[in-house]
């Protein structure tokens, strides 16, 4: 048996009678593929149905069309709306006017790049409790560094280099240092004691 507040919304008659039925295709409209030509800050040049149209941008997102895409594009007579990218090559921006968090609570976030990551702040922050670091070539340059370690600090490479232009200084409780065949010391002046 049905309750009262649900006879009540039954009987009413916006929920009684059926929709209307859904409008047809607006008469001039056409959807259609269009190859970007050239692009502006106020839309695109585009090569669409064998002629040449101009089509203002319009996707839930910041698109920077590039020469040779291929976009979705509707409209009628001379007025046209990109609305789709098919093909592209172009620049997409995400702005937000705050802050922005992303998350993945359940998750793992991955971020994949074909040609290349870049990152760019006053100031970056990473708090985690392991940090995995694997490259071909590591390059860092820095203007002042510290690194601070409560713990052990271990190095394993085939060979090391290490050049400094001024003073060089190293202090510790014990120093332990051992060659597997000669150990060579060169300076002008070199004081033991």
């Amino acid at each position: 048996m049905l309750s009262q507040a649900a006879a009540v919304f039954l009987d009413d008659p916006r929920v009684r009678d059926p929709l209307p039925p859904a409008p047809g295709p607006l008469p001039g409209v056409r959807l259609t593929q269009a190859i970007v030509l050239e692009a502006s800050d106020r839309g695109v040049r585009a090569f669409a149905e064998d002629r040449v149209i101009d089509a203002r941008m319009a996707l839930g997102y910041d698109y920077r069309p590039a020469a040779g895409d291929v976009l979705l594009v509707i409209g009628q007579e001379d007025s046209h709306f990109a609305i789709g990218v098919i093909r592209g090559t172009g620049r997409s921006v995400l702005s937000f006017p705050g802050d922005v968090d992303v998350r993945a609570p359940q998750g793992r976030m991955r971020l994949f790049a074909g040609k290349g990551v870049s990152v760019h702040a006053p100031e970056v922050s990473v708090r985690t409790g392991k940090w995995n670091l694997i490259a071909e070539t590591l390059v860092e340059k820095a203007a002042e560094a510290y690194r601070f370690v409560t713990g052990l600090f271990q190095l394993r490479a085939g060979s090391r280099h290490t050049v400094i232009q001024g003073q060089s200084f190293e202090k510790a409780e014990r120093v332990y240092v051992r060659a597997e065949q000669e150990v060579s010391v060169d300076g002008k002046t070199i004081q033991l004691g």
